[in-house]
Formats: structure tokens, sequence, C-alpha cells
């Protein structure tokens, strides 16, 4: 019997692979987060805005009245 090399990929290349793709969903994860993150932010901010407004108009009006 001969010793037949096993045709195939390197070891370090199926890990090379598979930290490539692991790092890849999770940089895609990192990115869907951090958009749901300023989505959520810009969505806080104009709800702050319009309790501002609404603290200055009702102040106003309590100046004129």
């Amino acid at each position: 019997m001969e010793n037949k090399k096993k045709v195939g990929r390197p070891v370090k290349y199926v890990y090379l692979d598979k930290y490539e793709r692991t790092t890849k969903q999770l940089e895609e994860r990192i990115d869907a987060l951090h958009e749901s993150l300023l989505k959520q932010q810009t969505k806080t901010q104009k709800i702050q805005l319009a309790i501002v407004a609404i603290l200055c108009v009702s102040f106003l009006v309590s100046m004129i009245f």
C-alpha cells in the first residue's frame, strides 16, 4: 500500500476561512446593531425636541397671559 496524500485544502486554510466567515458575520451584526441604535437615537432626539418646543410654547403663553 502506498501512502496517498489527502486531497484537499490544508487545515490552516480551512480554519482561516471559518475565521473570515465568523468575522464577516460579526461585522454584519455590529453594523445592523449600529444602524438600529442610530435610528433609535434619532427618534429620541425628535421626541426631546418636541418636548422642548412644547415647554417653550407653554412658557411663552404663560408670559403673555
